[in-house]
């Protein structure tokens, strides 16, 4: 159960990540790529805010994938949200997984020497 959990987690962290990437990658480059003027002649005509506040012009196909970026930070929030909720929540559950089992040799650098020379 505990491993369902810690994938769901990662899955909703990487899911923030991603959509936080593909956020910074939109706005840096269209606001390098993009003319500040329209052209007409290529049909980057629709006006866009990006990069804080710089004014470019796009396509409509620009306009659109800035559109549905923008309005899928909600989802990206939530993700967010749910990933620290959760992540604290079980908490203890993902400690007490680390502990060692009562018996358990535990990793080679840890085990004692039963030789009399050691003690």
């Amino acid at each position: 159960m505990v491993t369902i959990r810690r994938t769901i987690i990662i899955l909703l962290f990487g899911g923030f990540a991603a959509w936080l990437v593909f956020a910074f990658w939109i706005h840096l480059s269209y606001a390098s790529d993009l003319p500040d003027a329209p052209d007409v002649k290529t049909g980057r005509i629709y006006r866009m805010v990006v990069n804080h506040g710089s004014v470019r012009y796009g396509t409509e196909q620009n306009l659109r994938t800035l559109r549905w970026m923008e309005n899928s930070q909600t989802v990206a929030m939530i993700f967010l949200v749910m990933g620290i909720v959760l992540g604290i929540r079980y908490k203890k559950e993902f400690d007490q997984s680390k502990k060692p089992v009562k018996g358990d040799m535990g990793s080679v650098g840890e085990r004692k020497s039963t030789t009399p020379d050691a003690q």
